[in-house]
């Protein structure tokens, strides 16, 4: 008896390892999303620019931007108390000529094949199991377009196919505005508001109470 139960604790670390292996995704509350893989942090609404001032689409409210106002957009955004938001880094270190794409290993890609299990020439959706709760979540925002990517250049990944690709700027042509989904690297939390510290300290107090209430009886 004692060796089957050893031999079962040992069984169920190594699982438990494997399953902290293989997660990916965490849900931290708050619209923060981290990515244990890529030590990196996600706004769970990748559309959250969208109605900014840098929102210079068609609509000023459909999200869509130029390369600089979104690089403007990120460095300034200040979300749950961070303000070292970026665009997606990509695996282009030389633009060679437009049109060139190739599916890779960098951040929005691994999003795609990875978290949300795309497949080229198909949108994955906005579906990704919560490596916390085991629960299903969903992004905000995510929608089969381009979104702009952080390289110094004009590059941008298309989640319709999962695809990168360098953007062709036509002399004396307009500039191309796509969709920025901002990210920081590291974990993050939420900061809680203060109504919802008044209300947890209160609840605390009251379990307080009810033990006291309860040991004297």
């Amino acid at each position: 008896m004692k060796i089957f139960l050893s031999f079962s604790c040992i069984l169920l670390v190594v699982l438990g390892m494997l399953g902290v292996a293989n997660a990916t995704l965490w849900d931290r509350g708050g619209g923060l999303i981290y990515d244990d893989v890529l030590d990196v942090t996600w706004l769970q609404n990748a559309n959250y620019g969208a109605g900014s001032v840098y929102d210079d689409g068609l609509s000023n409210s459909d999200g869509l931007m130029s390369w600089d106002n979104a690089n403007d957009w990120a460095e300034s955004l200040v979300f749950q108390g961070y303000d070292d938001w970026r665009l997606p880094n990509t695996s282009f270190s030389v633009v060679i000529m437009p049109g060139d794409e190739t599916p890779n290993d960098y951040e929005l890609d691994y999003m795609f094949y990875n978290n949300l299990g795309g497949v080229e020439y198909s949108f994955p959706g906005t579906s990704f199991t919560d490596s916390s709760s085991g629960e299903v979540r969903d992004f905000t925002g995510l929608t089969p377009d381009l979104f702009w990517l952080n390289n110094g250049g004009y590059t941008a990944f298309d989640f319709s196919d999962g695809r990168e690709y360098i953007i062709a700027i036509l002399p004396g042509g307009p500039l191309p505005e796509f969709k920025a989904w901002a990210l920081r690297n590291g974990d993050s939390s939420p900061v809680f508001e203060p109504s919802t510290i008044v209300l947890m300290g209160l609840g605390l107090v009251g379990l307080a109470g009810f033990g006291r209430r309860k040991f004297r009886k």
